[in-house]
């Protein structure tokens, strides 16, 4: 009954009703899409952050996260390696090494960042090979020793020293002996990733030849690992570092297993503050909304007060009362929420699958944030949380909007309130 009651009062007066959906629509619509939005942005973020060089998780020695140098290294373990692959959610494992040199030819020359991977596994952990706009990837078999070692430069670094793919470059470095190491290299391809390290200053050669050269002789640098969900790495790195700690003979030297939080801070408190963004928003819009709705129903039962009178004189119980007024409420909020949950979820699917073209927002037609590229259109992460959490502030909100003038009218002075002079 109280329900029926309810929708006949919606409707007695159309054009309100119509309105106030209206406005709970359009801001649910606006909130279901925005959270998309800045979930998609987050995930876009990590993954323009981490997907090209950092990877997930990486393994390091003690020493070389205080100071990365080219003499804070680690023996390869494969034992080990295998035994990491085998933990749910680790997609692939890049061993790598670095080192600093000078690369150029007798017109130019420039210090780069030189990384020794594995061809094949840094294909598998990393989107690297995504970036390249010509030529090729490193091959996946040993370079002969007749020929010059193969090598894939950063776009900007190529276009710094004038080179193209086939050009042949001398490469000088500090070996870990202390030593000269020098090379003669190739180029086989060139990558653009957007990140401006890589792109700018970075050097890929196969991780045996730079081994050689540096005199590492099967130590490394690095572990990077691809963990399936970023959102998880810590879970991940968590797991790894116990692993660790195992009792391996022959491998004497202490590891340190770190998170992409832990190795880009700024990057965690910037998803973590878009994240807070998107529930200043929800509070802000909702607030407006919340006091469109407390305005429309105090004024329906301002006008409705001979007739409420009239009600309890039948027989209506003051308890009835305030919840018929407390359910056209909730009805208002929530028929208005399902209509806009349907629109935010029709663009949040239609810009999942399209994207959002921002490239009008820059001349290159990219957007940069932080030393990070990302295309210019934009991809929506529409999930369950997008529908629930406007769901639950609206049947919230709804409650306690209608609570006051539910209880204004539950206390009525039946005479006056039908004699008009209430």
């Amino acid at each position: 009954m109280i329900t029926r009651m309810a929708m006949k009062n919606l409707f007695r007066n159309r054009w309100r009703s119509a309105l106030v959906m209206a406005g709970v629509g359009m801001a649910t619509a606006l909130l279901c899409w925005l959270i998309s939005f800045i979930d998609g942005w987050a995930a876009g973020m990590i993954r323009g952050a981490t997907s090209v060089q950092v990877g997930q998780v990486q393994v390091h020695s003690m020493e070389y996260v205080d100071r990365p140098t080219l003499y804070h290294h680690f023996a390869q373990d494969t034992a080990l390696e295998r035994e990491i692959e085998q933990i749910p959610g680790v997609g692939a494992i890049a061993p790598r090494c670095y080192a600093a040199g000078l690369i150029g030819h007798e017109a130019d020359s420039i210090i780069a960042r030189i990384v020794g991977v594995d061809p094949e596994r840094e294909a598998l952990a990393t989107v690297i090979t995504a970036g390249i706009v010509q030529g090729r990837w490193l091959s996946l078999q040993p370079t002969p020793l007749s020929m010059p070692t193969e090598v894939v430069l950063g776009e900007l670094l190529a276009t710094q020293l004038g080179v193209s793919v086939g050009s042949e470059l001398v490469l000088f470095l500090q070996a870990a002996d202390g030593a000269l190491g020098n090379e003669l290299v190739r180029v086989t391809g060139i990558i653009r990733t957007g990140n401006n390290q890589v792109d700018r200053q970075t050097v890929y050669m196969p991780l045996s030849a730079l081994q050689y050269i540096a005199a590492l002789d099967g130590r490394l640098h690095e572990l990077a690992l691809h963990v399936e969900d970023s959102s998880k790495a810590r879970s991940i790195a968590e797991q790894i570092a116990g692993r660790l700690d195992l009792d391996r003979p022959g491998h004497p030297d202490e590891l340190v297993v770190q998170s992409w939080q832990e190795l880009m801070p700024e990057i965690a408190v910037m998803v973590e503050l878009l994240d807070r963004s998107a529930g200043l928003w929800l509070f802000i819009v909702y607030l407006i909304v919340a006091l469109g709705i407390f305005n429309a129903q105090r004024m329906s039962a301002l006008e409705r007060r001979r007739e409420f009178g009239v009600l309890m004189a039948l027989g209506l119980t003051p308890r009835q009362l305030g919840r018929v007024i407390i359910t056209e409420t909730m009805l208002l909020a929530v028929i208005g929420s399902l209509a806009g949950l349907v629109l935010g979820v029709a663009l949040s699917a239609f810009h999942a699958r399209f994207g959002l073209d921002l490239s009008a927002f820059s001349d290159q037609g990219t957007v940069s944030l932080m030393g990070i590229s990302f295309t210019g259109r934009m991809y929506t992460s529409p999930s369950m949380r997008m529908v629930m959490i406007p769901l639950v502030w609206v049947v919230v909100m709804s409650l306690v909007c209608g609570i006051g003038p539910g209880v204004r009218s539950s206390r009525l002075d039946i005479p006056q309130a039908i004699s008009g002079r209430s």
